[in-house]
């Protein structure tokens, strides 16, 4: 597993959101329990781009949301809701990143954008 990923869903970072990011989960109508419950939490700015793999000068703020795995634990992958949202040059925004594949893994996750 990536090691800032283990470092993020540890107790080091248990609960920890940005004001902006709680305010955006509540709005979605998403309670702290469940907030809890899932390991959604923000990103400090330093580690973003080493959590997605590639740099984004652009990301103010970051905002994780893990994947469980079936066997226990969580899988590798993550997909981040980043703040601003990013704008592609037709205008249209995207907010939700996924991380880049590792050079040298053998299989991805298909139909999984590894941009923003």
């Amino acid at each position: 597993m990536n090691p800032h990923l283990e470092l993020l869903i540890g107790k080091a970072y248990d609960g920890v959101l940005a004001p902006e990011h709680r305010a955006d989960l509540r709005k979605s109508g998403l309670t702290d329990e469940t907030i809890a419950a899932q390991y959604i939490r923000s990103v400090p700015p330093a580690m973003i781009g080493r959590l997605l793999r590639f740099d984004l000068s652009a990301i103010r703020s970051a905002l994780l949301f893990p994947f469980r795995s079936a066997a226990g634990g969580f899988m590798d992958h993550v997909r981040v809701k980043v703040f601003p949202p990013r704008k592609d040059a037709a205008g249209h925004a995207t907010s939700i990143c996924s991380r880049r594949a590792h050079p040298r893994a053998s299989t991805w996750w298909p139909g999984v954008s590894t941009r923003c």
